[in-house]
């Protein structure tokens, strides 16, 4: 996307700088606004592009916060079910999963 911004600028400014020069007594403005017309389109299409970019690396960021967040809650209630396991029923210890960690795990996976 960014690439084709750029050859549209570059193509607009040297069309531009082409129609200015060809005829010395007048410059043809129709062809010199549409020229500057396609440069206005290749630098729309790079400021887009450029702030999609920028949207989708703070989104990632965003969810890898989110992830480290629900990784810390599961090591967390995972080390709580280790240190009472001796005191829990081995049949009663997934059900104290399912109360403890099965949020987190669920969010994890989504």
């Amino acid at each position: 996307m960014k690439t084709i911004g750029l050859v549209l600028i570059t193509v607009g400014f040297l069309a531009g700088a082409l129609v200015a020069v060809v005829d010395e007594e007048q410059v043809n403005w129709f062809f010199f606004s549409a020229s500057i017309c396609v440069g206005i389109v290749g630098v729309g299409i790079v400021r887009f592009g450029r702030r999609k970019q920028t949207h989708a690396e703070g989104k990632l960021t965003s969810n890898m916060q989110e992830i480290t967040s629900i990784l810390e809650r599961i090591v967390d209630g995972t080390t709580r079910l280790n240190t009472e396991k001796d005191s829990i029923d081995t049949y009663d210890m997934r059900h104290r999963i399912d109360e403890t960690i099965a949020v987190e795990i669920l969010a994890f996976a989504d």
